[in-house]
């Protein structure tokens, strides 16, 4: 009975580690989810972040005016959103 409850303590442990984010979103994935709606034109990179954010991303593009450093934004994600983001 003991090894039961021990085994199944285990597999609960699996899964809500599993469920809870336990790999966050990919810069590439971040892209295209920054890019979704957006006009065609507009250009998108994602590195990883410096200081508390996750990933530093700059926008291009023909309508975008000025340095990429006005121009590159700070985004926080966990496995399937966008969670905050600076500016």
């Amino acid at each position: 009975m003991r090894g039961v409850g021990r085994a199944s303590l285990i597999v609960f442990l699996v899964l809500v580690a599993a469920g809870c984010g336990s790999q966050k979103m990919s810069a590439r994935h971040l892209e295209g989810i920054l890019l979704r709606g957006h006009a065609p034109g507009l250009q998108i990179r994602c590195r990883p972040g410096a200081g508390r954010w996750d990933y530093d991303c700059t926008f291009s593009g023909r309508a975008i005016t000025g340095s990429r450093k006005d121009n590159t934004y700070g985004f926080d994600v966990n496995d399937k959103r966008v969670t905050s983001q600076s500016g």
